[in-house]
């Protein structure tokens, strides 16, 4: 099972997942898509990265800033809620706003 914690503590976001889908090659590729998806955007924008580690089977973004930086989070939040609704026995998602 892939653990997926999505943390907001302010204007600072964590996104950390953990684990493999193992059994569902579509759960594990769409987590895959959304964390690199993520990692990609985050290069190529003015949003603060503090942290990242993209390994199988274990990734952490850490990133902080304004608007954009909310947005990005939000959206990722709503894609891995959506992976869980549909993979719940592959993908378990812990949501924190701190």
């Amino acid at each position: 099972m892939t653990h997926i914690c999505l943390e907001q503590v302010g204007k600072q976001y964590t996104v950390k997942c953990q684990g493999h889908a193992t059994g569902s090659v579509e759960a594990c590729a769409a987590v895959s898509c959304l964390v690199y998806t993520l990692a990609g955007w985050l290069r190529n924008t003015s949003v603060v990265k503090l942290d990242e580690k993209l390994e199988a089977g274990d990734a952490l973004i850490r990133f902080c800033g304004g608007d954009a930086a909310e947005t990005a989070f939000d959206m990722i939040t709503v894609g891995f809620l959506q992976l869980q609704e549909q993979y719940g026995e592959y993908i378990s998602v812990d949501f924190r706003v701190i």
